[in-house]
């Protein structure tokens, strides 16, 4: 029986070995382009709603400074044009009707087709099973793509909505002290939250149906891939504020070479985490599987005790018989 140490320990070794003996950085690259290409679409999607529900003016603003806030972009030369640019993005989110919403809707499924195409390889190479084997077909894995894109944006609106919040809490830590010392730490909390919760309906409703991944699983993959999420991005802060070489060498194109490089790393996390979840699913199943075998040895035990004659029966029958 294996410790939980020692059970933590093989999971994260042997993920990290199906990630790289697979195709895990290939799916990694192929969604950080679906990453890039989606992000004007979600961008858009959000600040419209936002827009619709608030009515505020300086609403677009206020998501824009907190997305490039999110990005490790305090050191790196180009961080104001890549402001620039997502603002004029979301500029046009005003503009938009319901059929062009519905077609930036469908242009994000993309994203979520990919990253539920590389849930699946992750079950591949895990399983030891071919693609043909995976048991989605064409219909439900679009149904599934929408659905779960459906539940991503509203969880990306949650966080839209956090981030807006933040002047809320300025004038709470300004009005009650005590309270507002705390709320500093709600909204980075909050995140984490939502983000985990993203990621675990991610594992569990894009996995395939035939090789589903259980709930422990897709938390355990949620929680490892958020968690490092959340140190990457202190480490790449770090990273770009000693080594600004790049941005002495790119100019303004640095602040996008940082953003792609920054996605890639957060596309390979969540690969990662989908490796982990399966690794976790492994090892209680081998435990239960190891607790039904016990259970059968010790019924095995009991059952041929009880059918074994005491010795001292069969010497009172012999005794019988001979007289």
């Amino acid at each position: 029986m294996l410790t939980l140490a020692k059970r933590g320990k093989w999971a994260v070794t042997n993920s990290v070995v199906s990630l790289f003996s697979g195709s895990g950085t290939r799916m990694a690259a192929q969604l950080t382009y679906y990453l890039l290409v989606s992000m004007p679409a979600l961008l858009l999607i959000v600040v419209w709603v936002f827009s619709a529900v608030f009515d505020r003016p300086d609403v677009r603003t206020d998501i824009v400074e907190s997305l490039v806030q999110a990005l490790p972009l305090d050191s790196v030369a180009g961080a104001d044009e890549v402001e620039k640019l997502l603002d004029s993005v979301a500029e046009g989110a005003g503009a938009l009707g319901i059929f062009a919403v519905i077609g930036a809707f469908y242009g994000v499924s993309g994203l979520t087709a990919a990253v539920r195409f590389a849930i699946e390889s992750a079950a591949v190479e895990r399983f030891g099973i071919t693609r043909q084997q995976v048991g989605h077909g064409f219909v439900s894995s679009k149904l599934t793509d929408f659905g779960t894109t459906l539940v991503a944006i509203v969880l990306l609106l949650v966080l839209a909505g956090l981030a807006v919040t933040n002047p809320l809490l300025s004038i709470i830590e300004k009005e009650f002290p005590i309270v507002g010392e705390a709320s500093i730490y709600v909204v980075p909390v909050a995140i984490l939250l939502v983000l985990a919760t993203m990621f675990t309906i991610f594992n569990r409703a894009l996995s395939p149906p035939n090789l589903r991944m259980g709930f422990a699983g897709a938390v355990s993959g949620a929680l490892v891939t958020t968690v490092a999420i959340a140190i990457l991005a202190v480490a790449l802060r770090v990273y770009f504020a000693v080594f600004t070489g790049s941005s002495a060498i790119y100019g303004a194109l640095a602040g996008f070479l940082a953003v792609a490089f920054t996605l890639n790393l957060v596309s390979l996390m969540i690969v990662y985490g989908a490796h982990f979840g399966y690794a976790i699913q492994m090892l209680r199943r081998q435990r239960e599987e190891d607790g039904e075998a016990g259970q059968v040895s010790a019924a095995d035990d009991r059952t041929e005790g009880e059918g074994e004659p005491s010795g001292g029966d069969g010497e009172d029958t012999a005794a019988r018989e001979s007289v």
